[in-house]
């Protein structure tokens, strides 16, 4: 499997895009080959949308060459993967997440969130956040629809509402895109660890 690195040049009015792409362990023999098509453009940012394995591969070899540009990443990365994997080397990468912010005391979601990792001895990441969003989801449209056979589950959660999840609102999505408009924007500090 392979998976796509963008990266970006140029302004919001026009932008170039170029794709270059490494294998899914960022293994010796792609990631070189895509430094050198990177650096040789100079782009003003670059985009990671492989897992965290290939991403953080990537990134050591871009770090080393002397690339010194912006990078963000898409949430599909696993920005706690990610950091395991980079420590320092991470700092100054953004992130984005289409879920709150878990270790926000502003939201009651994350908050819910936090008391509910705590009572299960969880580390609360994005990705638990995602997970535990996600189980909301489905007990709610179970408990709505009395559904107990897959495919009545999987028709309930289609047609199912949007859900308040105390400040964060979600809903089902399955085979479209998630239109959702909020997308936040995460970064890596000096230290690798992430700041809202």
């Amino acid at each position: 499997m392979r998976n796509a690195i963008l990266e970006l040049q140029g302004s919001v009015q026009h932008a170039d895009i170029d794709l270059t792409v490494i294998d899914s362990n960022g293994s010796d023999y792609t990631v070189p080959g895509a430094v050198a098509i990177i650096l040789e453009k100079n782009p003003q940012a670059i985009i990671l949308g492989s897992n965290d394995v290939a991403s953080s591969a990537l990134v050591k070899a871009l770090r080393a060459a002397g690339y010194k540009g912006i990078m963000y990443a898409l949430s599909s990365v696993g920005s706690q993967g990610l950091v395991e994997r980079l420590g320092s080397l991470a700092s100054g990468i953004s992130a984005t997440q289409v879920v709150p912010f878990p270790l926000s005391g502003s939201l009651h979601v994350a908050r819910e969130h936090r008391e509910f990792c705590a009572r299960h001895g969880i580390q609360p990441t994005f990705h638990t956040m995602e997970a535990w969003i996600g189980a909301g989801l489905l007990v709610e449209a179970v408990k709505e629809s009395r559904a107990t056979q897959p495919s009545t589950i999987a028709r309930a959660l289609a047609s199912a509402p949007s859900v308040d999840f105390g400040g964060f609102l979600a809903r089902w999505y399955e085979s479209t895109p998630n239109p959702s408009a909020r997308v936040s924007i995460t970064v890596y500090d000096r230290s690798g660890k992430l700041r809202a």
